[in-house]
This record gives C-alpha cells, sequence and structure tokens, in this order.
C-alpha cells in the first residue's frame, strides 16, 4: 500500500528568526550597527521564498511577523489599525515570494529575489513613511 507524503511543516523558527532579524534592522534599529542584521534576515527571507515548505504562506506570515514588529508603536493609538497595518504588510512579502517563484527559471533564484525584493523594499520604504506621517 502507497502511504501518502507528509505534508512540509512551516518554518516557525526561520519565521521568528527572519522577522527579529529585518525588524532589528530597521529604522531607528535596536542597537548599533544593527542594520547589519538585514543580512542573514533576507537570507533567512530567500530560504523561505524558494522553499518546499508551504513558501507561499511562510512568506506571507513572515511579512505580518515583520510588518507588525516594526509598527509595534502604533498599536497604543489604534490597535486594530496596528492589526490591519501587519496584516497588509505581510502581502509585500508574500508578492516577494510569488515574483520570486515566477521569474526563477527565466533569472535564476538570486537575481529573481533581488528584483523581487528591490521592489517589495520599495513598497515597504513607502508603507514606513505613511506611518510616520500619519503618527
Amino acid at each position: 500500500m502507497n502511504a501518502a507524503a507528509p505534508k512540509p511543516h512551516m518554518p516557525w523558527q526561520w519565521l521568528l528568526v527572519a522577522a527579529a532579524l529585518q525588524a532589528a534592522a530597521a529604522p531607528p534599529g535596536w542597537f548599533p550597527f544593527a542594520a547589519l542584521l538585514v543580512i542573514p534576515g533576507l537570507s533567512l527571507q530567500y530560504a523561505i521564498a524558494v522553499g518546499d515548505r508551504r513558501p507561499m504562506l511562510a512568506s506571507y506570515c513572515l511579512g505580518v511577523l515583520y510588518t507588525g514588529a516594526f509598527s509595534w508603536s502604533l498599536r497604543h493609538v489604534l490597535l486594530p489599525g496596528w492589526i490591519a497595518i501587519a496584516l497588509v504588510g505581510g502581502l509585500y512579502t508574500l508578492c516577494c515570494a510569488a515574483a520570486v517563484r515566477s521569474l526563477r527559471p527565466r533569472l535564476g533564484a538570486p537575481l529573481a529575489f533581488a528584483v523581487a525584493l528591490a521592489r517589495s523594499e520599495e513598497h515597504t520604504s513607502e508603507l514606513q513613511s505613511q506611518f510616520r506621517i500619519s503618527y
């Protein structure tokens, strides 16, 4: 009898570490030289995006965790708004993962990630500036 292959589990450890590293590196940074943490954080984001362990859902969860962490100061103003911002922020990493997976056959995975990430980071910067303006 042929047993069904087990479903891959979410890479929760990678998600939490990647979100923490990227949130620590986001301006103003949690400590001096925290900006250097973006390199391992993006490396984990890349591994999640091209992995076989539910990459789209994992990428969305990473985006929600990261956006929720760097916008944490907004929670006391309006908690439902902070939750909505985190949920919408997850769409950026989801779109990045989708772009990487679709561009990978033509450009190769590392270049596809760089192209998708550059576009995603542009949107994230716009979102962060909107936080500062409205706050």
